[in-house]
C-alpha cells in the first residue's frame, strides 16, 4: 500500500482532520462495528455466522476510507460475498473540496492472471456532481457501492490472448473461488497540489455466502443488535487479573465512539463498551460505572515530528517532547442483560454498556491541530478495572489501549 506520511499544516489552515498516528506504511486504523464471531470451521463444519464489520483506513492523513466487510474484527482484509456489492465511504473535511477534482473507485478481480484483471468496475464522482447531500457538519462523505459480476453473470470481453487461443476459455467466478483475488483502488485527484493523486490499494477477499440452513438448530447464539456502521472501534484490549483472590479471568473489551470526523469541544462524546468473558460473575462485578476506567487524554507535543507522536506517552520516550493531561472521564449505563454465546466451541458471556465522556470542569480543552513544530491531540484510554475484589495482572496506571479522536472548535 501507499506510504503514510505526516502532513504539515500552515498557521492559516483550518483545523486539520486528525485521525490516526503516523506510520511508515498506511495501516488499518481500526475494525469498526459490533459482531457475533464466526464459529471455528474446523470444529463446527458447516456452521457459519454472518459477520458485519467496518474496516477503516487513513489515506495519508487526508481522508478516511471505510469498507464494509463480513470478516471478523481480527482479520485485516475485508471479506465480501460473491455477487455482493462492495460498499464503503470516503470522508474528509469540507474545506478540502476546493482541491478535489474527482474521486475514482476501481474494483479489479483477478482469477487466472495475477497481473491482468479478469473483471474491472469503476465509479467516478466529479467535483460538479457534489451537492448538499454529501455535506454534513462541515464534513464531506461519499458513500459508494461498487459491484462485481455475480457468480452466474457473463464474463467481460475476451482478451487478445484468449481470442488467439479459444480452447483456453474464460474461468468462471464459481469454479475458481479459491483462486479469486480482488483489489479495491481509491484515488483522490486534486488540483493545485504538489501531489496531485492520493491513492489507496486494498485487497478484498471473496467467499460464497453461507447457507442459513447449514446453521445448527441446537445452537442459540445471543447477539446484540449490530452497531451502526458509522461507529468507530478503538483498539481491542484484554483485561487480565484475579477476582476474589482466587479466580483468574480475562475480559475482552471493545470500545467504540460515533465515527465522526470531529467532536466539538463543548459536546459530550458518546461511547459504547462491549465486554466478553467466560465468567459471568466477573461481568457482574465489572459492569459498573465507577469500576470501568475510561478517560480522555490531552497531548500537546513539540518538535519536528510533533504530529507523529504516538503512545505510550512516558518520559522514557525521548523521541519527542510532550505534555499530557487528563481532561474527561466516562460514565456508563448497562444496556440490557449479560447474554450467553458460543465462540470457538466455548461458552462465554457478553454485556454491552453505553457511556459518554464528561469533561472535567477544571480541565482546559481546545480543538485538535497540527502545525510545524507543535500538535495538540486527544486519545481515549482504557485502564484496568478499579475494584477492591479485582487484582489486575498489569499495572493499574498502565493504559491498555489508546484510541485517537479529533476535537474541533
Amino acid at each position: 500500500m501507499d506510504s503514510h506520511r505526516t502532513r504539515s499544516y500552515g498557521i492559516s489552515s483550518p483545523p486539520p482532520y486528525i485521525g490516526a498516528s503516523s506510520s511508515t506504511q498506511q495501516s488499518v486504523l481500526s475494525t469498526v462495528g459490533q459482531n457475533v464471531e464466526a464459529l471455528d470451521g474446523d470444529r463446527h463444519a458447516g456452521v457459519t455466522e454472518t459477520v458485519c464489520t467496518i474496516h477503516t483506513y487513513d489515506l495519508k492523513e487526508y481522508a478516511f476510507i471505510s469498507i464494509k466487510s463480513h470478516a471478523s474484527n481480527t482479520q485485516d482484509v475485508p471479506l465480501v460475498y460473491l455477487g455482493e456489492q462492495t460498499t464503503g465511504s470516503v470522508v474528509f473535511p469540507e474545506y478540502r473540496l476546493r482541491e478535489v477534482r474527482r474521486i475514482v473507485v476501481v474494483l479489479r478481480m483477478f482469477i487466472s492472471d495475477p497481473t491482468n484483471p479478469t473483471y474491472k468496475t469503476k465509479l467516478v464522482l466529479l467535483s460538479g456532481q457534489i451537492d448538499s447531500s454529501h455535506i454534513s457538519n462541515k464534513e464531506f462523505c461519499w458513500r459508494f457501492a461498487i459491484g462485481p459480476p455475480s457468480p452466474t453473470s457473463p464474463p467481460s470481453p475476451l482478451t487478445a490472448s484468449e481470442q488467439a487461443n479459444p480452447s483456453v476459455g474464460r474461468p468462471s467466478l464459481r469454479s475458481h473461488d479459491s483462486n479469486l483475488k480482488s483489489q479495491l483502488q481509491i484515488t483522490i485527484h486534486r488540483r493545485g497540489c504538489l501531489t496531485r493523486k492520493l491513492r489507496m490499494k486494498q485487497p478484498i477477499r471473496y467467499t460464497i455466502r453461507p447457507d442459513p440452513s447449514t446453521l445448527s438448530p441446537a445452537l442459540s447464539l445471543a447477539r446484540n443488535p449490530p452497531l451502526s456502521w458509522t461507529e468507530n472501534m478503538c483498539p481491542e484490549a484484554i483485561v487480565r487479573g484475579t477476582i476474589f483472590n482466587q479466580i483468574h479471568v480475562e475480559v475482552e473489551c471493545k470500545a467504540s465512539s460515533k465515527y465522526q470526523t470531529s467532536y466539538p469541544v463543548s459536546d459530550e462524546i458518546p461511547l459504547c463498551l462491549v465486554m466478553t468473558c467466560g465468567n459471568r460473575a466477573a461481568l457482574d462485578l465489572f459492569a459498573v460505572s465507577h469500576v470501568i476506567d475510561v478517560r480522555l487524554l490531552k497531548v500537546l507535543a513539540f518538535g519536528k515530528n510533533a504530529a507523529a507522536t504516538t503512545p505510550p506517552f512516558t518520559m522514557a520516550d525521548r523521541k519527542s517532547y510532550h505534555i499530557t493531561k487528563w481532561v474527561a472521564k466516562a460514565q456508563w449505563n448497562v444496556d440490557g442483560q449479560a447474554k450467553g454465546l458460543l465462540l470457538n466451541g466455548e461458552h462465554r458471556w457478553r454485556i454491552r454498556l453505553n457511556g459518554k465522556l464528561l469533561r472535567d470542569p477544571c480541565a482546559e480543552m481546545s480543538h485538535s491541530f497540527a502545525e510545524p513544530g507543535i500538535a495538540l491531540m486527544y486519545y481515549v484510554c482504557l485502564f484496568p478495572f478499579c475494584s477492591a475484589d479485582f487484582s489486575p495482572s498489569s499495572k493499574p496506571d498502565k493504559a491498555l489501549f489508546y484510541g485517537r479522536i479529533p476535537i474541533t472548535k
